[in-house]
């Protein structure tokens, strides 16, 4: 379980997708064998990858389906974008608002309903503006109360201000 939603993580890991399983019939008992008869080859193919890396100043080459990997992983890694992109709308007007606070207790909802612990009021708020940096927090009276509210966003199936 990653906690750390920063991209400075995600700039340090490849995450290399295996998807092939080998059960039953798939399982290849003589596996070692053929591989040591390969190691010549593999060997080459190790020292040709290194020879690239080196020419590459250390940086592995860039590939669709890692770059697709870590772009999930940074997904299921923060709860906030899961709930973001299942319970909100983002709204090109930027006439609509809905408060901060109940975006919050939407999220901490959620959060509890899927055994998660919520991030504080505070820690939601600084990471909802970085998620949606262009969308206008202003201050106003909702309610009789006057709370901040996030204009361009709303939650699906929100009445109307």
């Amino acid at each position: 379980n990653n906690t750390d939603t920063t991209k400075g993580l995600f700039r340090k890991i490849l995450i290399v997708h295996f998807n092939a399983t080998f059960e039953g019939q798939r399982i290849d008992r003589r596996i070692r064998e053929k591989l040591r008869d390969e190691l010549p080859g593999i060997f080459n193919w190790a020292v040709q990858g290194y020879l690239r890396l080196v020419k590459n100043e250390y940086h592995f080459s860039a590939s669709k389906a890692v770059d697709e990997e870590i772009h999930t992983f940074s997904y299921m890694s923060d709860p906030l974008k899961m709930w973001a992109n299942d319970f909100l709308v983002e709204l090109d007007e930027s006439k609509e608002f809905c408060p901060l606070k109940e975006l919050y207790r939407s999220y901490v909802f959620e959060m509890d309903s899927t055994q998660q612990k919520p991030v504080t009021l505070s820690s939601f708020s600084r990471n909802l503006r970085r998620l949606y940096r262009f969308k206008t927090y202003q201050r106003k009276v909702v309610n009789n109360v006057k709370q901040t509210c996030v204009y361009g966003l709303k939650l699906r199936g929100q009445r109307e201000y």
